[in-house]
């Protein structure tokens, strides 16, 4: 599938790459003629195979990421795989109609997780879930209708022996996070990125030197800027995300069951619990 660069929006990796393009050496040139040419490639190479196919050194494409106002490839990528999608979604909206049928529907969720699935970055992840592994709490924060999502991380978690905190009221989650640890963990989820308690519940945590994770949709927006730890479904460019009637946190939580698979299991004995939940089931 080609792609039409030169009607590409604002703000997208290729109009970045044109608006720049002047200011670029020689050597950044080549990648960014690499990836005008080669979008789909560009998206499935790593640094070192963008390096290799545009001819220089995986230096040079650091900084072309750089240049062209990306704070490395990793972000400058996310980024590509957002403008492809969309791009993609654009075009489809234009000559399909509106799946009616139960099973187009869910073909077409599938889709949306596909799409996230080709940016993710995995060693991020494993680092997240290792950090996870190493803490003595892990408060897991969310605000609105995302406590759903943060309530069945906690679930998960709790039932792999890690002490979770988090899911309830802003109040006792700021109280909570104010007695946390430096070697604790704290995951802040918002679609928007741009939520105000969470977004101050963040600045509490890395003012405490708590490790801080953000689960976003959103690619540019406050709480991935400041996290230490950067963690977005990329279904959203920026910010902004307005709330509607079919609002949904599945991208972020397939995205939260990704991480989870990473986490190691502390205690594998249930058996204490089960006695107790089977005093309830007919």
């Amino acid at each position: 599938m080609s792609y039409n660069i030169s009607n590409a929006d604002h703000d997208t990796v290729w109009e970045n790459i044109k608006n720049n393009y002047d200011s670029l050496y020689a050597a950044e040139a080549k990648v960014a003629d690499f990836i005008l040419k080669n979008p789909e490639r560009a998206l499935e190479s790593n640094v070192s195979e963008t390096a290799e196919l545009s001819g220089v050194s995986d230096a040079t494409v650091v900084r072309f990421c750089k240049r062209i106002g990306y704070a490395g490839f990793y972000q400058m990528k996310i980024q590509l795989s957002h403008d492809m999608g969309k791009r993609m979604n654009t075009n489809e909206a234009e000559t399909s109609e509106v799946p009616d049928s139960a099973r187009e529907r869910i073909l077409s969720i599938g889709k949306n997780i596909e799409m996230i699935s080709k940016h993710v970055d995995t060693e991020l992840l494993k680092k997240c879930a290792a950090l996870i592994d190493k803490s003595h709490t892990v408060f897991v924060i969310g605000n609105g209708y995302t406590k759903i999502a943060a309530c069945d991380i906690i679930y998960r978690l709790t039932r792999m022996g890690i002490r979770c905190s988090g899911g309830g009221y802003a109040e006792t989650d700021f109280e909570n996070l104010y007695m946390g640890q430096e070697n604790d963990v704290a995951i802040f989820i918002s679609r928007s990125g741009e939520d105000k308690k969470t977004y101050k519940e963040m600045l509490l945590a890395k003012n405490k030197g708590i490790i801080t994770i953000s689960l976003t949709d959103a690619i540019k927006c406050p709480m991935a800027q400041a996290a230490d730890y950067s963690l977005t479904t990329a279904v959203e460019n920026r910010a902004k995300v307005h709330i509607h009637e079919n609002s949904s946190c599945l991208n972020i939580m397939v995205l939260a069951e990704v991480l989870l698979g990473y986490v190691v299991e502390r205690n594998k004995n249930h058996s204490y619990l089960n006695e107790i939940i089977s005093e309830e089931r007919l």
